[in-house]
């Protein structure tokens, strides 16, 4: 389930501080997905995508780490930066969102008024 922790953006190599995990689908995930997709892992980058296509193809990739019981999931920058903590079910419908599977107008708001505002000069 998990690959080599680099990826490919436009030519430049990028190593990923997670093991990067798949999940090919159309459908909204669950948190009974992502849970799965964790297994016994604490952090992975989860790389949402179509259910068909290349097998190289790229997705929407989502740095995550969780807590023992999955009560607060911090995602990250895919440098390791902080971006906000959820909770699972909030963080379900963040990647739902985000990746097109599922509209969500809280999350929609929480990108507008604070995700989409973040100053990646802060970060570094």
């Amino acid at each position: 389930m998990a690959e080599a922790s680099e990826i490919n953006d436009h030519g430049k190599k990028i190593k990923l501080k997670h093991p990067l995990i798949h999940c090919d689908t159309d459908n909204p995930i669950t948190e009974e997905i992502l849970r799965d997709k964790f297994g016994a892992l604490r952090a992975i980058t989860l790389c949402i995508r179509s259910a068909e296509g290349a097998e190289k193809r790229g997705g929407y990739f989502f740095c995550l780490e969780r807590d023992d019981d999955f009560q607060q999931i911090s995602l990250e920058t895919v440098e390791g930066f902080k971006i906000d903590t959820f909770s699972l079910s909030a963080v379900v419908q963040f990647i739902n969102h985000v990746s097109g599977l599922q509209f969500d107008t809280t999350i929609l708001e929480l990108c507008q008024k604070k995700i989409n505002l973040r100053d990646d000069e802060e970060t570094l």
